[in-house]
């Protein structure tokens, strides 16, 4: 039988922690960006014919592994998303006092008996797409009122048709990396950025791209609200093309690799988390343009593989949790008007 009640305090903020992975993503970034920009440019040349949604690589034994680990009162996720299919749940018990685990969504809802302090535990599921609350269910949920609560998103094969008769009525956040650059051009000047002859700059392909993605959004009927990006001008040509409307440009969203500190990087991951847990303006969707650094920084090595011009789309529930909708390729916002 579950610990939990089946009446739960609306008024519950939600909390993760993902502290420990983000100083592991924060290295992984340094070492992409050492890799050279236009070698990725070239690479993500193909990018605009992938499928609706792409799934971070699972395990050879395709189980996805999730390390939890429980204390007072945190809740800590080694990893916020996951391929559809099975996962293996690896519980530790880091506290003073004995913990447990539930996981709860689409129709399931699964625990585990109290672990002792110290001790460990394993659960497999089988998950199909969703939002999962995972929490401590310890005391009749009076532990996951204390902030043992988190989420967990399992991504699979996205229903467009549905997202974006969603998206029209507003509420979503929309990260999008930039469209495809020119693979020969570097930033040469990342000091100067009003200095857009020393930018890798969007390509002719890349300009083509994000107007049509532009297009697809007003024939869809997905209206955007704020609209912000990098400093850089493939974000923001990027931005404007999509939009069609005035950008915000702001250095939370500007790549820094090497040029600013590991500690000003932190920063910036952490404002566009911010950002993308940021409720939009009451129907209307938000648009944010940044880098792939950044977008890798901010949510994870789940996002190692992202295109330039894909879309990560979020749905902010008013309590600063970072629930990822889906990730959305450029072609496939135009694939959907021509399927209408």
């Amino acid at each position: 039988m579950s610990f939990r009640q089946l009446s739960r305090s609306s008024m519950i903020t939600s909390r993760h922690r993902i502290g420990p992975a983000l100083c592991a993503v924060l290295l992984t970034g340094v070492a992409a960006y050492a890799k050279g920009q236009g070698a990725e440019a070239a690479t993500n040349s193909g990018a605009y014919s992938s499928s609706a949604a792409v799934m971070p690589a699972a395990r050879r034994d395709d189980t996805s592994p999730v390390g939890v680990r429980l204390s007072e009162w945190k809740l800590d996720l080694s990893r916020l998303t996951v391929p559809a299919g099975e996962v293996e749940f690896t519980v530790t018990n880091g506290g003073t006092m004995a913990h447990a685990f539930e996981i709860e969504g689409q129709g399931l809802e699964k625990e585990l008996d109290p672990i002792k302090v110290g001790g460990s535990s394993t659960l497999r599921l089988t998950l199909p797409p969703g939002t999962y609350e995972v929490y401590c269910p310890i005391d009749s949920g009076s532990h996951e009122k204390m902030g043992m609560i988190g989420h967990l998103e399992v991504l699979g094969s996205v229903d467009l048709n549905r997202l974006v008769t969603a998206m029209k009525q507003g509420g979503y956040v929309i990260v999008l990396r930039h469209g495809a650059t020119n693979p020969n051009q570097a930033d040469t000047d990342p000091l100067h950025r009003d200095n857009i002859a020393s930018q890798r700059l969007l390509s002719p392909q890349g300009r083509e791209i994000a107007t049509r993605v532009g297009n697809s959004f007003r024939v869809l009927g997905i209206p955007l609200g704020q609209v912000y990006s990098s400093e850089f001008n493939r974000a923001t040509e990027t931005a404007k093309l999509v939009s069609g409307k005035s950008v915000t440009t702001t250095p939370d969203l500007t790549e820094g690799g090497l040029v600013v500190s590991p500690v000003e990087n932190a920063r910036r991951a952490k404002a566009l988390k911010a950002m993308a847990s940021a409720v939009p303006e009451p129907g209307v969707n938000t648009l944010i343009v940044t880098h792939k650094p950044n977008i890798l920084d901010a949510f994870g090595e789940d996002w190692f593989a992202s295109k330039e011009g894909e879309a990560s789309v979020f749905k902010p529930d008013g309590s600063n949790n970072l629930i990822l909708v889906a990730r959305v390729q450029a072609a496939d916002w135009i694939k959907a008007v021509v399927r209408q």
